[in-house]
């Protein structure tokens, strides 16, 4: 094969049916080069699609280092992604590049993608202001999309930037008022357990709104809005996350206009003695095209070719 570049890193993007792939360097700005896109029902193993990416390329992979964002709980050697029938083995993986790759929660990819922060990419959509990771500080990144994931982001007085992980949208929903109580009522009948990620990511066209009295579709939309704006809320406060919020994915469909704006920002503010807190926090709307794959990129950036995860 013939390799257009041995010091790049392969960064791939594996969240339920979709896998991404890209080549990337290590340096301050990365770029991403070589984007390719592929589906899991067309390969048996994690590996026969990046061996296909590398065919597909021509490129080599063994020697190479490799940074992976997975939509899953990264825990030991085996990663079993959401929503598909892969089961990822960090081991194996290792074996095909000769050295054990980087592997990233879906949500902490999207959080090391605001690194890259622009505004044609990052909308304000409350207290104006840019981050600076230059200076001491925490975000909170919301990952909002097939499912709802959250990460902090954490700059520390060194420059250093660090991010952690969590698994909130699996948190219990907590309904805020007597029709989001009838909202979990309902959705309990066919589930044990209401989950932040099952509450917001039931769809407007669900029959759970025409049973609890909200119909047309601009009060679906504020009702979503409101529970999206009670959890980020809850997610920000439980990191103090005083330093901003970064809201990716459906999020920026679901806050399509500022009458859902509003209705977010209400309820995120509101959670009683932190509410000057809440209501000084900069909030952004990511839309960022190959998001995963650039967060990965930066998480290379920072770490550089050769360090060891």
């Amino acid at each position: 094969m013939t390799d257009p570049g041995e010091t790049d890193w392969v960064v791939a993007d594996i969240v339920g049916d979709d896998v991404h792939f890209a080549l990337t360097k290590p340096e301050p700005k990365p770029t991403l080069r070589i984007i390719k896109s592929y589906k899991t029902a067309n390969f048996t193993t994690a590996v026969d699609c990046f061996a296909a990416y590398a065919r597909d390329s021509k490129i080599d992979l063994f020697g190479r280092s490799c940074c992976v964002a997975v939509g899953g709980a990264i825990t030991g050697d085996s990663i079993r992604v959401n929503r598909c029938r892969w089961t990822i083995s960090i081991r194996g993986l290792g074996y095909i590049f000769g050295k054990q790759p980087h592997v990233l929660n879906d949500s902490t990819a999207r959080g090391w993608s605001s690194l890259s922060y622009s505004a044609t990419t990052h909308r304000s959509i409350a207290v104006n202001g840019e981050p600076s990771f230059d200076r001491p500080g925490q975000w909170s990144s919301v990952n909002f999309d097939t499912g709802i994931g959250a990460a902090m982001i954490a700059a520390a007085s060194n420059r250093e930037v660090t991010l952690h992980n969590s698994e909130a949208g699996f948190l219990g929903f907590t309904p805020e008022t007597s029709l989001e109580r009838e909202f979990l009522a309902y959705l309990g009948k066919s589930v044990p357990r209401v989950t932040w990620e099952i509450a917001l990511t039931t769809g407007s066209e669900h029959p759970v709104w025409g049973a609890i009295g909200i119909v047309g579709s601009r009060e679906v939309a504020l009702a979503r809005a409101a529970m999206l704006g009670s959890f980020a809320g809850e997610v920000a406060l439980a990191l103090a996350s005083w330093s901003g919020l970064f809201l990716h994915g459906n999020c920026a469909k679901l806050l399509s206009a500022s009458h859902l704006i509003q209705a977010f920002n209400t309820r995120f503010e509101d959670k009683g003695y932190y509410r000057a807190n809440m209501r000084n926090m900069p909030r952004w709307l990511v839309e960022m095209e190959n998001v995963n794959l650039r967060g990965a990129a930066q998480y290379v950036a920072r770490v550089g070719a050769g360090t060891t995860p």
